[in-house]
This record gives structure tokens, sequence and C-alpha cells, in this order.
């Protein structure tokens, strides 16, 4: 059985590093981007099952990337996560789940909590 694709949407390395890490052990190949400036291209060039990405980034903001998403490709699954910001972490949560997101994390969270989250998503 082919292994699951990830793509990876998150400014801070270390956060993207360890979603890249839990996701990889899980089995899961990866495909990691900084902002969401890049997901466009990296979705018309290879296909994922899911895409995991941060909310609050420089750039294009990850809830213009679950809308993209939504509209372009349905089929792809969306975990966003988040810390918050200002408005607090809850606030970009609920609006991630309004563009669509298929559930969402807050940071931090742990490697368990990803996989639970992501087997539950793509089940």
């Amino acid at each position: 059985m082919p292994l699951k694709k990830a793509l990876i949407i998150d400014d801070e390395d270390l956060s993207r590093m360890l979603i890249d890490t839990a996701l990889k052990k899980a089995g899961y190949e990866t495909t990691l981007l900084k902002d969401g400036q890049d997901a466009e291209e990296a979705i018309r060039e290879d296909t994922y099952d899911l895409v995991v990405t941060d909310l609050l980034m420089p750039g294009k903001e990850g809830v213009d990337v679950i809308d993209d998403l939504k509209q372009n490709h349905p089929q792809i699954k969306v975990i966003a996560v988040s810390a918050g910001g200002v408005v607090g972490h809850s606030s970009y949560l609920k609006l991630a789940q309004a563009y669509g997101a298929d559930a969402v994390l807050e940071k931090p969270f742990t490697a368990a909590q990803l996989i639970s989250t992501v087997s539950d998503v793509l089940s």
C-alpha cells in the first residue's frame, strides 16, 4: 500500500520539524513548506492526502490555504494548528473550522495527539 502523503505548512522551524518527525514515524511521506505562498504550486505538482497548516504565518495565512483547498481540492483533508496570537488560539481555530478545516489542534500538542487526529481525519 502506498504511503499517505502529507503537506506540512508552518513558519516555525521547530514546529514544522516536530510535525514532520511525528508523521514520518507514523509512516507518512511528507513535504515541508515555510508559508502558504507555495502551497498551491506544491499541490499542483504532487497529490496529497492531508495538509497540516499553521494559521498565523507571514505571506499567505493558513485560513487562506484552507479556503483555497476546500474550493479547489475538497478531497484533501486539512488539520489546522495554532498557538494563537493577540486574539487567542481558540478564535483562530474556530475561524479555521468555519473555513472548512477537518480538524484543529492547539499548540503545543503531543505527537500522539497529532497522530490520533490524523488517523481520525483520514479514516
